[in-house]
């Protein structure tokens, strides 16, 4: 849904998936029977997943380094399914998730993930395949 001209929402429907990097082989993930995101000029605000909503996230600490650039490190894994999940965002990252009933949700340390557990069944990384931030008059 466009409005003038900038993202007001997205839907997304059957088995949908949202996916974010982090580097080559983190990636945030969302998926859901039925996923609603919400922007607010330009920027994405709140995702809805409706229906065995399922989430493999990234939580990260951010330090500065001796030159004062920022390090962003992951810290571990977020693994969570529940029937609904509100995830709010700001500045593109996650800040905050609602589960709207009982979530199973496990926590992994970075360096004890396992490779089979890095993605989400249908985990398919098609970054050709975004869309543009451009939108056409």
């Amino acid at each position: 849904l466009l409005i003038k001209n900038n993202i007001d929402k997205i839907y997304l429907f059957n088995n949908a998936m949202v996916i974010t990097q982090h580097d080559s082989i983190h990636y945030d993930q969302l998926s859901g029977k039925k996923i609603t995101a919400n922007f607010i000029k330009g920027e994405i605000n709140d995702i809805f997943i409706d229906g065995n909503a399922q989430t493999v996230y990234y939580p990260s600490e951010t330090s500065k380094d001796s030159l004062n650039l920022e390090i962003k490190t992951l810290k571990g894994q977020n693994n969570l399914i529940s029937e609904e999940i509100l995830i709010y965002f700001k500045k593109s990252e996650i800040q905050k998730i609602k589960f709207i009933d009982q979530p199973d949700a496990t926590f992994t340390p970075i360096d004890q993930i396992l490779t089979k557990k890095l993605y989400l069944q249908n985990f398919i990384w098609k970054i050709e395949e975004k869309p543009s931030a451009i939108i056409p008059k």
